[in-house]
């Protein structure tokens, strides 16, 4: 939980998350716009959402919640997860969860900025090995970097709308990859000359949610999958390369 006080209400507010290496975690900003959700298209009712959380610009005391997690995945169709609870369920999918370790929280208001670091440390009812949850985190962030290269893909393909337009679907896919359940679905690998953008996506979600799932070492089969997954961005990109000339 992250308390901040503004003197006077003030123009835009932005709560930048940083880890010890100086990389952006996540970024708020007072100027966000709240997810927008449509009721009609929802197969539950509205009441077990959670309202959105902002940064607020006004003058007092404010608090403001963060999940210890990165940002939500770009480009995802946002659903609920089953284990909701009464107006306060938030959408899926999330981001990983950060690694234990040091970050710096940076508040800017009203041309002021100020600075606390924050020690995140695992559960002590959790006992796995270190080299464990280092190989997690990083299996969790190769699949989560991926999935986010290749959100800067869709949306170049999605810009030259009208262009190679079969070439171009065939690549890209239909829709939007979804949030999947890991105890009803499943994935299979796909050459690389047929994989499509938001196929590739999909199954980078599912296999980030199957690494965050378990306080265990990844097994070698979810190793290796992660690295024929990852492996295979590249080959898409050049694709939309060839597609482009």
């Amino acid at each position: 939980m992250l308390d901040y006080y503004l003197p006077a209400s003030t123009g835009e507010v932005t709560l930048d998350i940083r880890d010890a290496q100086g990389a952006v975690v996540w970024r708020y900003s007072s100027s966000d716009e709240p997810e927008r959700i449509d009721p009609s298209t929802l197969p539950y009712p509205t009441y077990w959402l959670r309202p959105p959380q902002t940064l607020s610009k006004e003058r007092g005391h404010h608090r403001f919640v963060w999940d210890l997690r990165y940002a939500p995945p770009r480009g995802a169709r946002r659903d609920l997860s089953i284990a909701a609870v009464y107006r306060n369920t938030g959408s899926s999918p999330v981001g990983p969860f950060v690694h234990p370790g040091r970050y710096t929280v940076r508040l800017a208001a009203g041309g002021t900025t100020a600075e606390r670091t924050i020690d995140v440390r695992l559960d002590p009812r959790v006992t796995i090995a270190d080299v464990d949850l280092r190989l997690q985190t990083d299996l969790s962030l190769a699949c989560y970097r991926a999935y986010g290269r290749l959100q800067d893909l869709r949306e170049s393909i999605d810009s030259a709308a009208g262009q190679r337009g079969e070439q171009r679907l065939a690549l890209r896919g239909s829709g939007a990859p979804e949030n999947p359940d890991i105890l009803y679905d499943s994935i299979a690998a796909v050459d690389p000359s047929q994989e499509t953008v938001v196929g590739l996506q999909q199954k980078l979600l599912f296999m980030l949610n199957l690494l965050q799932a378990a306080d265990a070492r990844p097994t070698s089969q979810a190793v290796a999958a992660v690295k024929q997954l990852t492996d295979m961005v590249p080959a898409l990109e050049r694709r939309w390369e060839d597609v482009r000339r």
